[in-house]
């Protein structure tokens, strides 16, 4: 499990779980007002979770009314859960990706 409280920078963390890793986001707000993509990839026996820790309410929210809050792409076995998304064109697009639960 890696942890990530609200100082630290949401963004650039959500970009380095490997497989079989669980993200937990603390309360906070990571702003984003450019292109933020994810292209993650998990297995069947060790995907990837990026989750709200417990009790917490993690917020992604994006600047840019005409971007996308958060981008996947080419991304296997990943998973989220309990985040909060906010402002932008879309909540989440998936490009590219082959395995969803």
């Amino acid at each position: 499990m890696i942890e990530i409280g609200s100082a630290d920078n949401d963004r650039a963390a959500m970009q380095r779980p490997q497989p079989g890793d669980t993200l937990i986001l603390d309360d906070g707000t990571c702003a984003v007002s450019s292109h933020f993509s994810l292209a993650l990839h998990g297995t069947r026996t060790q995907p990837m979770i990026i989750r709200a820790g417990d009790g917490a309410h993690p917020l992604i929210s994006c600047l840019n009314n005409t971007r996308n809050i958060l981008n996947i792409i080419d991304s296997t076995f990943l998973a989220m859960d309990s985040i909060e998304l906010s402002g932008g064109s879309r909540a989440i697009r998936c490009m590219g990706v082959r395995r969803q639960f």
